[in-house]
């Protein structure tokens, strides 16, 4: 049986899963047994995922009697399971990794915000990645030594050099040649920003036609921004991977040149932490990021431009047609020293130890 159990509250084509999947990995290879649990299924309308995957959750939860369970995401699904593990007498910790209610406009938003903040109290340890997440916890009346800062990080593939002979294996089967390819890896859901960038891109794509865009990830959005590309006369230039297990990513991040990450100026996007931007440095990929939220301060590693249009496009440019700099290395042992998830789990798992509730 194991030790702690990691629930995601989001289906596996989704950025909390990838961040359970890899949280969970690094636990137990920290030496503490640990099995990740997440829905069976890719997303559904209206989050149908997360209520399909309770029985399973909980039966999950009743059978292996864990001392710890992780939740990624105070969505009912999770905060059900906390409920129960707290009545057979075991410790929960929520992780808070965005604002995702604030995606949402109106009624949705508000319910979203009641179903998110319902479970918060259930939590004995709450972490979260960003200082403002821990002001928003704060807010809600969590004690600061109930809080800890649980990072953002890297899979441990992403730092794997790959031999030229895989590139151009990965290159074919994407039908690419010599072009210039950008890389950008997402979830399409609404927390996407990917629409907004492919406008930015359009001119620069159209005015290049030796250059493409390889989108690796998928989501219910997806046709939405098939569509777009179409209505910007850009489709054959932009090549979809579709959904991919995340050890694969690295691969296909590999076959880039440049790593784009770009936040729309909205609430929410100020309280993330890009895990693509981490995993482009880890590869020592030129990233070209805007200035906003924790992208800001990614400065010193990354080719930053203003959140405007022109301003993204002027930076992309200079950097697919001019003669770099040494930022991407210094990101690469910046993230190499500090965004690793072996290294994050093993902090994660002294924490809970410190606490006691490993204890037989």
């Amino acid at each position: 049986m194991s030790k702690i159990l990691v629930y995601s509250a989001l289906a596996s084509d989704t950025g909390a899963a990838v961040r359970a999947k890899y949280l969970a990995e690094a636990i137990d290879k920290s030496g503490v047994s640990c099995r990740l649990v997440i829905p069976p299924r890719r997303t559904l309308p209206l989050k149908l995922d997360c209520w399909l995957s309770l029985p399973r959750y909980l039966s999950t939860l009743w059978r292996e009697r864990p001392k710890v369970i992780l939740g990624i995401k105070s969505y009912p699904n999770v905060g059900l399971v906390c409920l129960v593990q707290k009545w057979l007498g075991g410790k929960s910790v929520l992780d808070t990794d965005d604002l995702s209610y604030a995606y949402s406009k109106g009624f949705w938003r508000r319910l979203s915000k009641l179903a998110q903040e319902l479970f918060l109290p259930l939590a004995d340890l709450h972490t979260y990645h960003r200082p403002g997440l821990r002001r928003y916890l704060a807010s809600k009346g969590i004690l600061k030594e109930r809080l800890y800062r649980l990072e953002q990080g890297v899979g441990e593939l992403f730092f794997k050099s790959f031999r030229p002979q895989e590139i151009n294996a990965i290159k074919h089967r994407l039908g690419f040649k010599k072009e210039k390819v950008l890389v950008f890896v997402g979830h399409f859901d609404i927390a996407c920003d990917l629409g907004e960038l492919l406008v930015i891109l359009a001119p620069v794509l159209t005015s290049q036609p030796k250059v493409r865009l390889l989108v690796v990830g998928d989501g219910p959005r997806r046709a939405e921004y098939e569509q777009l590309t179409d209505e910007l006369e850009i489709a054959a230039q932009v090549a979809w991977s579709g959904l991919v297990d995340p050890d694969e990513v690295p691969k296909l991040v590999a076959v880039a040149d440049i790593g784009l990450v770009y936040y729309e100026q909205r609430k929410a996007n100020f309280y993330r932490s890009s895990m693509k931007l981490r995993e482009y440095l880890a590869l020592a990929k030129p990233v070209v990021a805007n200035d906003y939220g924790e992208l800001k301060e990614w400065k010193k590693y990354v080719y930053q431009s203003k959140t405007d249009h022109e301003s993204y496009r002027r930076v992309l440019k200079k950097v697919l047609f001019g003669r770099g700099d040494d930022r991407s290395t210094k990101g690469r042992e910046f993230v190499s020293r500090t965004a690793g998830w072996q290294l994050i789990g093993k902090n994660f798992v002294q924490e809970i130890k410190k606490r006691g509730w490993l204890n037989e």
